[in-house]
């Protein structure tokens, strides 16, 4: 098989078919770093409740999500995560 049809086949760069192909054993993976926080976060349990009331709502009357984020502004302007 060539490497280009390696390629296809299971969907890899170039240069994993010869690291694939130099190699008997294939290498360890790396970890990615652990995700940062959201600025999100201190807001979430505002915003799920927010969401969980329009579940009753028609689809016409739901708040949209400009105005939830309005709404947290307004609320917690003083609040240095949603500024920054």
């Amino acid at each position: 098989m060539s490497n280009r049809a390696s390629q296809c086949k299971y969907g890899v760069t170039w240069s994993t078919v010869n690291k694939a192909l130099t190699s008997a054993w294939p290498q360890p993976r790396t970890t990615t770093a652990s995700a940062r926080p959201s600025k999100l976060d201190p807001f979430t349990l505002l915003i799920d409740e927010i969401l969980l009331i329009d579940l009753d709502a028609t689809r016409n009357s739901a708040t949209p999500s400009p105005r939830i984020y309005r709404r947290l502004i307004d609320e917690h302007s003083s609040s240095e995560a949603l500024t920054t």
